[in-house]
């Protein structure tokens, strides 16, 4: 497994059902927004909030750029 990837299992939710749960390895490549190609102080707002969301994270909406880039 790559490092800081995460394996996550997905059900239906469907109570006490027998169906079988597959277990999948996402990387930050499947996530949109979860990499960034340039310099932090070249996103807006919204790509930072979401990139440091993908991180584990979370992010008042009312942070500053500022406060997002030194994080």
């Amino acid at each position: 497994m790559a490092s800081g990837s995460q394996v996550m299992s997905i059900s239906s939710g469907g109570g006490e059902s027998s169906t079988a749960v597959e277990e999948i390895t996402l990387t930050a490549e499947d996530i949109p927004g979860a990499e960034l190609s340039e310099p932090l102080d070249k996103h807006p707002v919204a790509v930072l909030r979401w990139w440091l969301l993908c991180r584990g994270i979370k992010v008042a909406t009312s942070t500053k750029k500022k406060d997002l880039v030194d994080r």
